[in-house]
């Protein structure tokens, strides 16, 4: 991601209720996905037998908010995509009947106007918001949430943790 410093929790307040319960329930499943019970109580065994002094839950925690911000960018790529289809193939439908444009409460939906290029500026946005066009071009090619967790183990996770992990 770029260089700008993003604080999650900041990021978290100033979503909407739905996407922030949302992003909830990602990082939960991202969490269970890389540290399983079982890989968790392997780390804490071998830091106690090692002696390590490092703060792991910290540092465990880090790892879950840089991988649940990778989801949620999925996630949020994805939905923007379905909308920008969806809007598009309805203004389609509409126009194969006749009707130029159609409005749900004062939104206008029409061919070039605004409203029909919101999601596609929006995902564009994104992609520019994250700063590295090797990832974006990656999160695009993901279809599924296991393949975002898979790369995430493979690429992203610190190497500390990595002979824990199951890949």
């Amino acid at each position: 991601m770029n260089n700008n410093t993003i604080h999650l929790n900041d990021l978290l307040r100033k979503l909407p209720q739905k996407i922030r319960v949302r992003f909830e329930s990602l990082a939960k499943y991202t969490y269970d996905q890389i540290f399983s019970d079982d890989i968790r109580e392997r780390i804490y065994n071998d830091a106690r037998k090692n002696r390590y002094n490092g703060d792991l839950r910290r540092q465990i925690s880090s790892e879950n908010e840089k991988a649940s911000l990778l989801m949620f960018i999925f996630q949020l790529s994805q939905l923007l995509h379905n909308y920008d289809i969806a809007i598009k193939d309805t203004i389609t439908l509409f126009e194969k009947e006749g009707i130029e444009s159609f409005k749900i409460g004062s939104v206008e939906y029409k061919r070039g106007n605004e409203t029909y290029h919101l999601a596609e500026n929006l995902l564009k946005k994104l992609d520019e918001s994250i700063g590295n066009p090797k990832l974006v071009k990656k999160i695009q090619s993901f279809n599924h949430p296991y393949q975002v967790i898979a790369f995430y183990k493979e690429n992203i996770l610190d190497e500390k943790f990595k002979k824990y992990i199951r890949f």
